[in-house]
């Protein structure tokens, strides 16, 4: 079963992912997938929670 949850809820460092893609030179897009523990509709205010809280991590790595 996947569970790709909120970004920096997660085992991912994105501050280091995105440190390599900056000295890559990378330029191109870049989106945000969150699945919720194989559930295929989850309520309405978990999905509004952990975008929010995506949002926020990801701001506060200086992407908006």
């Amino acid at each position: 079963m996947w569970d790709f949850p909120a970004i920096g809820e997660g085992h991912i460092d994105f501050e280091a992912v995105l440190d390599v893609m900056e000295k890559g030179d990378f330029k191109g897009p870049l989106s945000v997938e969150i699945e919720f523990h194989g559930e295929l509709w989850p309520p309405l205010k978990d999905v509004n929670r952990a975008m929010k809280a995506s949002y926020d991590r990801l701001s506060s790595l200086g992407l908006s």
